[in-house]
């Protein structure tokens, strides 16, 4: 798959925009290939070949999130501006009845202004569905951590988010922090990484984690799929 959008990430360079997106938007050309076909955004997530789904060409989907709140177009244009990289989003696989499956995707700029990836890994092991009741009391506890960060300031909250002992870091539901370059604030069960940048760390799969944390938060925040595919001692 790599091999793949990076061929395409070449031909585009050396054809051009206009011939490239051409050859990319052919259904029957030779960037279709088994499950395997190349897409391209501008960077700012307006679609400009999508060989299989043609009417969303022209269209912003920026705001476009998948079925666990993945906003992964969002995702996808920020990897590319950062030099390019894979992504996790839950699609239909249509080889298993169009079952909602995650799936692995890779993308690279072309250049400034555009981008091109593929999405044809599935990984049905991994399971997609989850408890709203669940999900809800997650995303309220991350609400209430960044209101007492908010309330009593970077340094008190980030002693409070690492304190063991505390109310957050019950567990499996303890509370992290970054600053937006990726630095370590709070991480209670791995403290030997607090100041440390981990903006291109990769979980097993290939995929920037912290990266993709924040640009989901950039974007207002968004549930984080990813998390479910990293061993403990490497959670983020």
């Amino acid at each position: 798959m790599k091999g793949f959008v990076a061929e395409a990430a070449l031909y585009a360079r050396e054809h051009g925009r206009t011939e490239a997106l051409a050859a990319f938007n052919d259904p029957d050309g030779e960037f279709v290939r088994s499950e395997l076909y190349i897409f391209a955004y501008d960077m700012n997530g307006t679609v400009l070949a999508l060989p299989f789904q043609q009417q969303f060409i022209g269209t912003n989907r920026s705001e476009v999130h998948d079925s666990s709140g993945v906003a992964y177009i969002a995702g996808m244009t920020r990897l590319a501006a950062e030099g390019g990289g894979s992504i996790y989003y839950v699609y239909p696989n249509p080889a298993r009845e169009y079952a909602e499956e995650l799936k692995l995707g890779y993308v690279l700029p072309v250049d400034g202004t555009w981008f091109v990836g593929s999405g044809g890994i599935y990984i049905p092991e991994v399971g997609t569905e989850f408890d709203a009741e669940v999900r809800d009391a997650l995303m309220k506890r991350v609400k209430a951590a960044r209101d007492y960060a908010q309330e009593h300031g970077k340094e008190t909250a980030c002693a409070a988010f690492n304190d063991l002992a505390g109310d957050f870091a019950d567990g499996g539901a303890y509370i992290f922090a970054y600053a937006t370059n990726g630095t370590t604030l709070a991480l209670p069960y791995q403290p030997e990484y607090i100041g440390e940048n981990r903006f291109d760390l990769e979980d097993r799969y290939g995929v920037r984690v912290i990266l993709l944390e924040i640009a989901a938060a950039e974007n207002g925040g968004r549930v984080r799929l990813h998390h479910l595919l990293q061993p403990p001692r490497h959670r983020a």
